[in-house]
């Protein structure tokens, strides 16, 4: 299973001192499921994080990420803010989302947990301060798109 993971808490997963969720996220992208989709904007934001960086480089060569095109990624992105359909800043994300299926997001951010629920994404929304991904941890299901 993808997911993705908010440039905003990149340090809770990928900083010293992670909190819970931020380690259990960490440790489930180590386990075999945990497979992690990044492109565009978003994989220019989390790159800026050193730790992040670092890991990717060999997590790509693992298998453990997966990167979507940039300039497919950028083009939604520009296309759903085009469309003011998101009430986040984080059009980059959905686009991420929307492009890869992927099913859990790592954040903090009320607006694009809001987002994903009404873009249609078949993907949970996972706050990082108080839930996370699978294996117990509560993920928040996001209603199917009837579309």
């Amino acid at each position: 299973m993808c997911a993705i993971l908010d440039a905003n808490v990149v340090g809770q997963v990928f900083g010293l001192d992670r909190p819970s969720a931020g380690q259990a996220f960490f440790d489930w992208l180590h386990s075999d499921r945990g497979r992690l989709v990044v492109g565009g904007q978003l994989r220019r934001e989390l790159d800026r994080n050193t730790a992040f960086r670092h890991w990717r480089a060999q997590a790509v060569l693992a298998g453990r990420v997966t990167l979507l095109n940039d300039d497919a990624t950028d083009s939604l992105a520009q296309q759903l803010e085009n469309e003011s359909s998101c009430h986040s800043d984080d059009e980059h994300i959905v686009a991420v989302a929307q492009l890869s299926g992927a099913r859990l997001l790592y954040t903090n951010d009320r607006d694009l947990q809001r987002d994903f629920v009404e873009s249609g994404s078949d993907a949970p929304t996972l706050a990082g301060g108080s839930s996370c991904c699978p294996d117990g941890f509560r993920g928040v299901p996001v209603p199917q798109s009837s579309a």
